[in-house]
């Protein structure tokens, strides 16, 4: 046996039994399908040593990732997980916030097109670790304004606003206020930009005189 095998073997020896269940067992949790929980976690084996890992796993947990750590995560994660497996979780998340099935399927295909799935799944995992990355709320933006319908939006808007106390007359009011003033793409994109986070001046300097109309 030569020496790199040698030392292949011993730098990067298998995890132990606990420590691949817990990890497969905490990623089916969050959502991921047992065959991508698992061939992320052989992935890793295979490139990370164990106390790599262990460090690794705990400044995830500390939310203070390590660099290092998180490329091999993202690299695992980008080749086990396929796009089929991605949508299967992207779908019904998006229909969770109250959106279609078509207007979610149309996103993320939107999202795949302009980004690729590979640098689609790396911008994720950003997000997942408390980042905001510009590059996917850019994307993100084009994809709502891109995917949005007039009716289904209303009916999304409408709901939202009802859900938070108001009659629904004022809330189709609101909708048809801010659709005039503003345009129906731009309140999409304005709309993406306030669910991400991000200001969004032109909503905030009508929305006192769309509430004075229609909140009497």
């Amino acid at each position: 046996m030569s020496f790199l095998v040698i030392f292949s073997t011993m730098a990067f020896a298998a995890y132990p039994d606990t420590i691949r269940q817990e990890f497969i067992t905490s990623c089916v949790q969050a959502g991921g399908p047992k065959d991508y929980c698992g061939c992320t976690i052989d992935r890793l084996e295979n490139k990370v040593t164990i106390e790599a890992f262990t460090s690794g796993s705990k400044s995830l947990q500390l939310g203070k990732p390590d660099k290092v750590f998180q490329t091999e995560m993202t690299e695992a994660a980008s080749l086990c997980l396929t796009p089929d497996m991605y949508r299967s979780q992207f779908v019904p998340a998006c229909m969770q916030q109250g959106a279609s099935e078509r207007y979610c399927g149309c996103n993320f295909k939107h999202l795949t097109d302009n980004l690729g799935f590979k640098r689609l799944v790396e911008l994720s995992f950003d997000l997942q670790m408390g980042k905001k990355p510009q590059a996917f709320f850019g994307a993100a933006e084009n994809a709502a304004a891109t995917c949005a319908l007039p009716e289904e939006y209303k009916s999304v808007f409408v709901k939202a606003c009802v859900d938070a106390g108001a009659k629904q007359e004022s809330c189709s009011c609101m909708h048809d206020f801010y659709v005039k003033s503003l345009g129906f793409e731009k309140l999409v994109r304005l709309d993406s930009r306030m669910s991400n986070g991000e200001s969004a001046p032109e909503f905030d300097a009508i929305q006192s005189d769309a509430q004075s109309e229609c909140l009497k």
